[in-house]
């Protein structure tokens, strides 16, 4: 995530990351790569956005 991030940065040089905001790309990374945090492929991800909506 920090990579795409950065690359769509690139394009616009009058923002930077704050220090804060690398340390959250990190930790969210290490959660991941722990497996503390849940991961989707493509297809969860849609279903999740635009797919089943309950209206209870």
């Amino acid at each position: 995530m920090f990579a795409i991030a950065r690359e769509y940065n690139e394009e616009d040089d009058s923002y930077e990351f704050t220090d804060e905001e690398i340390k959250t790309f990190e930790e969210r990374r290490n959660s991941r790569l722990s497996g503390k945090s849940k991961t989707y492929s493509w297809q969860e991800a849609k279903q999740k956005i635009i797919g089943v909506r309950s209206f209870n």
